[in-house]
């Protein structure tokens, strides 16, 4: 997508015409004429129709009213009535599609056509809403939103045809569409660019796949050197990872770390992962054979996640970090999983989670928010 910005219509084409041509000669672009179209972006209402004359390989472009661009209806005035009419006018078909198996009596679940409103219209509903959220202030774009969730609430209740659009929210436990829609919004902006946020690793530093790292589970016949037992916390005294580092069957290290209220236990879990991977690249004097290691977890989120390879949190990212620096010095990184309570390494790192806790001394060792922090709280100030 090319914009090009001026005051009069010559200037646009002027520019759009000489400017944008040489630009693409110097970068060796190269467009597909067939294919380009040009929109007029104005909420000026011109006296008399506007004849573009841009032009594309010696060819004119064909002017249109509305363009779609990364899944987003854009019109000429950026009103988005073209994008709500053809959202509800694509997911009512689908809704009706869904009338035939979800009767009365027999046929889909009020659980299941949840689950496939919540996992399969609601984000198509939403997506680029904080763009066009402040349309919805129109009533007729609001109305056909709300007809969507209408009829699907319909078929979740079961209700009759005649019943309101609130009461069938009440009934089935859906927030009304536009207040929904309005907290996804605020989420947005409320995190985007905010340092304080447990945001993804940006894409530009992401591991190359060629050298993405391989979780590997630990052999139950096998001597480690060294075994981690790793665990997190979070209760009313706080959120708090603990770590219990064993070496040839001799307990070493016993660390202990807090995090910020507003952390989440899964975060804990890994930060004590990301410590424990740390501690085990300062065993520099282990040689040959010794450098081997077994991290036992309470957290299979944790492992889950490391094993993702498009989880890329910040936490998640430390780890694989630590673990491919240990692999190129010449380590065996192996985990477990293990249920809570299950041995002595495991009760003696949650031991230290609750220490750290209860310790007002222990400095905070990680204090980014996680996404799903700020979610919680909007909904219990009632966003």
């Amino acid at each position: 997508m090319i914009l090009v910005k001026g005051t009069t219509q010559v200037e646009i084409e002027n520019y759009a015409n000489i400017e944008v041509a040489k630009w693409a000669r110097n970068n060796k672009i190269d467009f597909n004429g067939q294919k380009s179209k040009m929109m007029v972006i104005t909420r000026n209402k011109p006296k008399n129709r506007r004849d573009f004359k841009l032009f594309l390989n010696n060819k004119k472009l064909q002017q249109e009213y509305t363009i779609k661009y990364l899944g987003i209806i854009i019109d000429r005035r950026f009103n988005f009535n073209e994008l709500t009419e053809n959202i509800a006018r694509k997911y009512i078909k689908i809704i009706y599609a869904l009338s035939k198996p979800a009767k009365i009596n027999w046929g889909l679940r009020h659980d299941v056509l949840r689950i496939i409103y919540a996992g399969a219209i609601l984000p198509i509903l939403s997506k680029g809403a904080p763009i066009w959220i402040e349309y919805l202030k129109r009533k007729h774009n609001v109305a056909k939103l709300k007809r969507v969730q209408r009829l699907i609430n319909i078929k979740i209740a079961r209700a009759y045809r005649t019943t309101s659009h609130e009461a069938l929210c009440v009934l089935t436990g859906i927030t009304p569409i536009q207040m929904e829609l309005r907290s996804q919004a605020k989420v947005y902006y409320i995190t985007r660019g905010n340092a304080q946020i447990d945001a993804p690793k940006q894409y530009r530093k992401w591991t190359h796949t060629t050298k993405a790292i391989e979780l590997k589970e630990k052999c139950e016949e096998r001597e480690y050197t060294v075994e981690v037992y790793t665990d997190g916390s979070k209760s009313l005294s706080g959120v708090c990872s603990g770590i219990a580092i064993s070496m040839n069957k001799h307990l070493t290290f016993q660390l202990k770390y807090k995090l910020a209220e507003r952390c989440s236990n899964n975060q804990a879990e890994q930060l004590a992962i990301a410590k424990a991977l740390e501690e085990i690249q300062n065993l520099s004097y282990l040689q040959g054979n010794q450098r081997s290691a077994a991290i036992h977890t309470g957290s299979k989120i944790t492992m889950d996640a490391i094993a993702n390879p498009r989880n890329y949190q910040n936490l998640v990212e430390q780890i694989r970090d630590a673990i491919g620096w240990l692999e190129n010095d010449n380590w065996t990184i192996h985990f477990t999983w293990v249920k809570a309570h299950n041995n002595y390494g495991n009760e003696l790192a949650d031991q230290l989670a609750k220490e750290a806790a209860s310790g007002n001394e222990t400095d905070i060792a990680y204090n980014k928010i996680p996404k799903s922090a700020v979610i919680r709280e909007l909904k219990e100030e009632g966003e």
